[in-house]
C-alpha cells in the first residue's frame, strides 16, 4: 500500500504541474474555447458507475460472496474499455471539428490531460487484468485482500481525477 500511496502521490504531482502551466496560459489570454464533445457526459457517468461495480465487488469480498467480487471487478474493468473508447470518441468528434491537439493551448491541454487520464486508466485496466483471473480462481478470501483494495483505491482515484479534469477542462 505504500507503494501505491506513493504513485498516487506523484500522479496528484503530475496533474497538479498540469493544471498549474493549463491555468497559466489561461490568464495569458491565448485562450479560445473548443466545441465540448457529448460523449463526455456519458462518459463520466460510465466512470462513475465502473467506481461503484468495483466499490460494490470490494464489499462483496468483504462479506464472503466472491460471486459478488467477481461481477463488480469485471463490470467495473468492462465500464473502464467503455470509458476509454468514449474517450477515443471524443477525440474523434473534436478532430471531425478540425481541433487537433497543435489546433491552439486549449485544445492541446485538452488531449493532454485526457490522453494522461487514459493512459493511468490502461495502468488500472492492467491492475483488472491481474487481479481478475485469481477473483475467478477463488485465491482472494475475505475480509482482506490487498491487491483488490489497492486496485479499487486506484480506480476511485482515477474516477476523481476525472471529475477533476473534466470540471477545470470546461468550468475553468
Amino acid at each position: 500500500m505504500t507503494g501505491l500511496a506513493c504513485a498516487l502521490a506523484g500522479i496528484t504531482m503530475l496533474f497538479v504541474a498540469f493544471t498549474t502551466t493549463y491555468l497559466g496560459h489561461l490568464q495569458a489570454g491565448e485562450w479560445r474555447p473548443i466545441p465540448r464533445p457529448w460523449v463526455l457526459w456519458p462518459d463520466t457517468f460510465i466512470l462513475l458507475a465502473s467506481s461503484a461495480a468495483v466499490e460494490w465487488g470490494r464489499r462483496r469480498l468483504k462479506v464472503g460472496d466472491l460471486l459478488g467480487l467477481r461481477r463488480g471487478l469485471a463490470t467495473g474493468a468492462a465500464l473502464g474499455v467503455v470509458f476509454l473508447a468514449g474517450q477515443l470518441l471524443a477525440w474523434r468528434q473534436l478532430a471531425q471539428q478540425g481541433v487537433y491537439l497543435s489546433s491552439h493551448p486549449h485544445s492541446s491541454f485538452f488531449y493532454l490531460l485526457t490522453g494522461a487520464h487514459g493512459a493511468h486508466i490502461l495502468g488500472g485496466l492492467a491492475a483488472f487484468a491481474v487481479i481478475l483471473p485469481r477473483a475467478w480462481r477463488g485465491a482472494y478470501a475475505p475480509p482482506a485482500a490487498t491487491a483488490v483494495t489497492a486496485t479499487s483505491i486506484y480506480w476511485h482515484f482515477l474516477t476523481a481525477l476525472w471529475l477533476y479534469v473534466f470540471t477545470i477542462l470546461f468550468w475553468a
